[in-house]
């Protein structure tokens, strides 16, 4: 049983993100996920400022700033708090002020939770269980099991997809949310061949 006192030496507040995500288990599910996210989302804060598309910013930081909390790093929830509401009073002076700072905290964070990461990585599912999923998917689908579909759709949220088929996958969520079953196989289709 983990006492994440590694965590707490670093500032984390422990107690906070067990209440949030529930248990160790979930816990630690989060860290990872948290830490899986950090390239793509370091990418996109910097290529938003960059391409001066505030409103995108704002809903990233936003994001980050809950995500950083839940897991209890409550100094970076608060940079990015600050940073969301600069981003949508357009406040460039608090931005340009906490930009860098903001990365810099994340990037430390990165560090102090990869044990943590690399401990839960298992956890991911192999193309082989993805596959699996993938046609348990089809078959509710095309039984039209709304509620089954959503979980099997849920559950393939844990697998990390090329930038591509990332996208088919979100359009499949479109296809069972506008009920369109038979779009949604196609599209579960067109995301087996793109599974290695």
């Amino acid at each position: 049983m983990a006492d994440f006192s590694d965590l707490r030496e670093k500032g984390f507040d422990v107690e906070a993100a067990l209440s949030y995500t529930g248990d160790e288990k979930k816990y630690k599910l989060a860290l990872t996920r948290y830490h899986n996210a950090y390239e793509k989302n370091r990418g996109k804060l910097t290529r938003y400022l960059e391409e001066d598309e505030l409103a995108n910013y704002e809903m990233l930081v936003h994001s980050l700033k809950s995500n950083s909390r839940m897991i209890g790093n409550m100094e970076l929830g608060d940079i990015c708090e600050k940073l969301q509401y600069a981003a949508a009073d357009k406040d460039m002076t608090i931005i340009e002020a906490n930009h860098a700072n903001m990365l810099a905290e994340y990037k430390k964070t990165m560090e102090i939770i990869a044990p943590y990461a690399e401990e839960n990585g298992a956890s991911k599912p192999s193309s082989n269980e993805v596959k699996k999923l993938i046609d348990e998917l089809k078959e509710t689908l095309d039984d039209m099991e709304l509620n089954k579909s959503l979980e099997l759709y849920k559950r393939l949220s844990e697998y990390d997809f090329t930038p591509s088929a990332k996208n088919i996958y979100h359009d499949i969520k479109d296809e069972i949310d506008a009920f369109n079953y038979d779009e949604a196989v196609d599209l579960c289709d067109e995301l087996l061949d793109k599974i290695s």
